[in-house]
């Protein structure tokens, strides 16, 4: 499947919406990085590439459909920022975890993080399904 083809499923899914618009603006943008520039897209990062200024509920729900449909090119992942400053990514488990509960444990002290989702960023990492034909960025 190309480009195109997974743009119009889409479009299709999401009934031409401008949620739809979004997301096939998107595809295109994130097709086209650099294969080193596909980890660690924020929610602010993604919406620049979209020649956005700020993240808004189109924005929001474009990304949220990239992240957990059939139609899904995007991975969500966590990154931890504890009071010191250090950085921890969290691995799936914890990452989700905190989604559901709000719960975290520290990775180094072993202690429950307060206000975990406050310190908790959340990224995307490019992974296209295989049936994606993508020219290398």
């Amino acid at each position: 499947m190309d480009i195109e083809e997974f743009k119009r499923g889409i479009n299709e899914a999401l009934g031409g919406s401008d949620v739809a618009d979004l997301c096939s603006e998107l595809v295109d943008v994130i097709a086209r990085l650099p294969e080193d520039r596909r980890a660690m897209l924020t929610y602010n990062a993604l919406s620049g590439l979209a020649g956005r200024d700020k993240v808004d509920t189109d924005m929001v729900s474009a990304i949220n459909f990239l992240t957990s449909s059939r139609w899904a090119l995007l991975e969500a992942h966590g990154q931890f920022v504890a009071d010191d400053g250090s950085e921890f990514s969290l691995d799936d488990d914890d990452f989700q975890h905190l989604l559901a509960t709000g719960e975290l444990i520290h990775p180094a002290t072993g202690d429950p993080v307060p206000d975990a989702r406050t310190k908790v960023m959340p990224y995307f990492v490019v992974n296209f399904p295989a049936e994606l034909e993508v020219q290398a960025g």
